[in-house]
């Protein structure tokens, strides 16, 4: 049951509106609480402490709000009905997100002198079953919109500015074309790199070692079969991309065909991002203002020639981010790491739009970096880092998973981790997961 609160309405620009277990409130400041558990032992005749680590904290929110206008009273009650009710319950915060917390503390006043506006101070823990995944769902569908409107702005920005150039005469637009050919080339030839047998040698059926995780279920030949396929698509786009009529309509929905078969091969999104994070380097000429007008047929071509490529590049930047809200990194760090790089790809696509009066561009690169930086920061809060393992003589893969975490199960993770050659010889320094 949801219950509506029409004073909110009033001071909307002022207020954002939460809810929890169905009851709106306005929200006007909230903060948080998290760490790790850790149990502290002293020990006689010993320096030091030795702090044993017991788990991820509880999240906990304190929120702060206010309910306003004449059915305020009836709206504590019913509130304070929801808070009292046994159990978890749905909590919808504007920043927060959809959380499925327990209420732990519930505070109302009434300011002095004043009537119809009550103060609100709640507690929250979080529930051991969060909503994660329809928070996830919602930011990739987010995220995958993003994506389509940064390639469909960033053709129709290109299209209107080629179309100038090319007026200048034919050798312009086969200039840009034959850009796009030579882009084409680039992507055939990581088609056939080992990087894009790795996918369909995991489809095969048995125990493939390190090549694979688990068994597949493609024979040898249909593997092999699938992979000629995807390349022969990727190679026929190509040369219809090299002999297409050349106008800018024509070019790129060439490039928006080849860029919509990168994913068809792997659903392995290592695999996509080794293919794609090539197309999206972006010209450094592209960092200053590029001019529109040309006076010479040459100076056209030129011109032509790099609009070109700086289009290319933003239209592999969305296929980029969905491969990546996709892609599952193995530990925080790696996270970080590529946190790192992209927010500093995404910088700078925007000061390449923003410098060249791409205002609608410049808009649709900061939603996609946002979303997609969002996705990476969730993600690395939810796993382990690396840290730094040294023993004073090798020891065996299942004692070093016993010492670390209590599960000799995890020996072959380590011994991924540190390339040793042998489970009974660990090396004595590598990095392994925290956790």
């Amino acid at each position: 049951m949801s219950f509506s609160l029409s004073p909110l309405s009033a001071i909307a620009g002022e207020f954002l509106q939460c809810t929890f277990r169905g009851v709106p409130f306005a929200v006007y400041g909230s903060s948080g609480t998290t760490g790790r558990r850790v149990a502290t032992h002293d020990y006689p005749t010993h320096n030091g402490v030795w702090s044993e680590d017991l788990g991820r904290q509880g999240r906990r929110w304190k929120i702060r709000g206010l309910l306003v206008g004449p059915l305020c009273y009836s709206q504590r009650d019913l509130l304070t009905m929801a808070v009292e009710h046994k159990g978890p319950g749905l909590l919808i915060h504007p920043s927060l997100g959809i959380l499925r917390a327990v209420c732990t503390s519930y505070e109302f006043a009434e300011r002095d002198g004043y009537t119809n506006v009550i103060d609100l101070n709640l507690s929250f823990v979080e529930q051991k079953e969060l909503l994660s995944n329809l928070i996830t769902a919602g930011l990739h569908a987010a995220l995958g919109v993003a994506s389509m409107a940064t390639g469909a702005i960033s053709a129709a920005g290109y299209i209107n500015i080629s179309s100038r150039l090319f007026a200048h005469g034919a050798v312009v637009a086969q200039s840009a074309r034959a850009v796009m050919s030579d882009w084409a080339g680039t992507v055939v030839t990581q088609a056939n790199s080992p990087t894009s047998t790795t996918q369909p040698v995991a489809q095969i059926m048995g125990n493939n070692g390190r090549y694979s995780g688990s068994s597949g279920t493609l024979s040898v030949d249909d593997a092999l079969s699938t992979l000629s396929q995807w390349r022969d698509s990727l190679k026929s786009s190509a040369r219809a991309l090299a002999t297409a009529s050349p106008t800018p309509e024509s070019l790129t929905e060439r490039v928006q065909n080849i860029l919509s078969l990168v994913p068809q091969n792997s659903s392995d999104p290592s695999a996509q991002l080794a293919l794609l994070k090539p197309l999206c380097a972006l010209p450094q000429e592209a960092l200053n203002p590029i001019e529109i007008k040309a006076q010479t047929i040459t100076h056209a071509s030129s011109l032509a020639a790099l609009w070109t490529r700086f289009y290319l590049a933003c239209a592999a930047l969305g296929p980029l981010a969905v491969a990546l809200s996709d892609w599952q990194p193995a530990t925080a760090t790696e996270a970080r790491a590529i946190i790192t790089t992209m927010a500093a790809l995404y910088d700078d696509f925007q000061m390449a739009a923003g410098n060249n009066n791409l205002d609608e561009l410049y808009q649709s690169i900061s939603d996609l970096a946002a979303k997609s930086l969002q996705d990476l920061s969730q993600k690395s809060t939810a796993l382990p880092d690396l840290v730094p393992i040294t023993r004073n003589r090798p020891l065996p893969s299942l004692t070093l998973a016993q010492q670390l975490y209590g599960d000799g199960s995890r020996s072959g993770e380590l011994m991924s981790r540190s390339e040793a050659i042998h489970p009974a010889f660990m090396p004595s320094h590598f990095e392994a997961e925290s956790s």
